[in-house]
């Protein structure tokens, strides 16, 4: 369960990306952050009790990066990961038909087993049993130093497709 919010001054494409994250990752919140500072929000995300958040930042009106926070409602602390977003595709760019309604899990597939796919296992409270409800799997590839991150439900990718660079990424 995380929160999701954007930085201060969103576009609407920052908007967008927001709301379909908050789509496919089951148990994800998504509130407008106002004038609310980083402290407020995390503070929030722990009454709520949800454990971590991620801010979408902007960057020349388009999502810029990702920044993952443990929730805490004491101190703030440096942002546990930090990804580069160099690329998004939102639902309704590869989408044509609609909604996709509530997701109840989420299942990583990656060819092999690294520090980012245990991180967003941890932050996105990856399911290990076999029903057959409505399932996301996320599915990681990479090309050097980047990776993108495509959503699917069925086989059929219903978005927002990430294409990024890890800038940081802390233990949990």
């Amino acid at each position: 369960m995380i929160l999701i919010t954007t930085s201060r001054r969103p576009t609407r494409r920052v908007r967008s990306f927001c709301k379909d994250l908050a789509q496919v990752i089951p148990g994800a919140v998504k509130i407008n952050r106002g004038k609310k500072s980083v402290y407020e929000v995390l503070a929030e995300a722990a009454q709520r009790g949800l454990p971590y958040v991620l801010i979408v930042e902007t960057w020349k009106g388009n999502p810029g990066s990702m920044l993952f926070y443990r929730a805490s409602a004491t101190d703030v602390k440096k942002p546990l990961a930090i990804f580069r977003v160099k690329g998004v595709k939102l639902q309704r760019e590869i989408r044509k038909d609609g909604k996709i309604g509530k997701v109840e899990r989420v299942v990583i597939e990656s060819k092999e087993q690294t520090e980012l796919t245990k991180f967003l296992s941890k932050i996105f409270e990856v399911s290990r049993d076999d029903e057959e409800n409505k399932v996301v799997s996320i599915t990681i590839s990479s090309s050097g130093e980047e990776f993108i991150m495509d959503f699917k439900i069925g086989g059929e990718e219903v978005g927002p497709r990430i294409k990024f660079k890890v800038l940081r990424l802390g233990s949990l």
